[in-house]
């Protein structure tokens, strides 16, 4: 085999992994006017832990625990279940373990009128969490490395931070 294609076996098969911690069955539900889209999951941990939405709030909390647990909220306007699920369908969230990081990555760039929210739970000695957002509210909490948050547009709550923080 190529370098190219060991590559590729190797990106395939972790992002196999990732999709295998993520719950089989969404629950889609309804929530006044939106609709909404569940998925949990469960990964390994790392030392580092990055979180990225294209729009949506971020909230991150440190716990006794040695893995990162994960709660994301898809969210949508739509007439009807089947019209929230075209939607859902255009959004993107994926999750990879790798090197030391674990990301979390979210787009709902061509979503009408959505966005994804973030509950993530991962081992307060995390040495850097770093969460971001282009639209929506930060929240970390209890957690003892260092934290970068960065929001286009929402509020960033820190609690309980003893490492280095560094804010945008």
């Amino acid at each position: 085999m190529t370098k190219k294609h060991l590559q590729l076996a190797a990106l395939l098969s972790a992002a196999s992994l990732a999709a295998v911690a993520q719950s089989a069955n969404p629950r889609i539900y309804r929530a006044g006017n939106e609709w909404i889209q569940e998925v949990t999951g469960t990964l390994s941990a790392e030392k580092i832990v990055k979180v990225k939405s294209s729009s949506g709030s971020i909230r991150a909390q440190g716990s006794p625990q040695n893995n990162v647990t994960y709660t994301v909220r898809e969210h949508v306007q739509a007439a009807s279940a089947e019209a929230a699920r075209r939607e859902f369908a255009r959004m993107k969230f994926s999750t990879y373990s790798s090197g030391g990081a674990v990301l979390l990555h979210a787009d709902c760039e061509g979503a009408n009128h959505g966005s994804i929210d973030f509950e993530i739970q991962v081992p307060e000695q995390t040495a850097l969490v770093k969460l971001q957002t282009e639209g929506g509210a930060v929240m970390a909490k209890n957690l003892s490395g260092k934290v970068e948050a960065t929001t286009g547009g929402g509020k960033i709550w820190l609690d309980q931070i003893q490492g280095l923080i560094d804010l945008a």
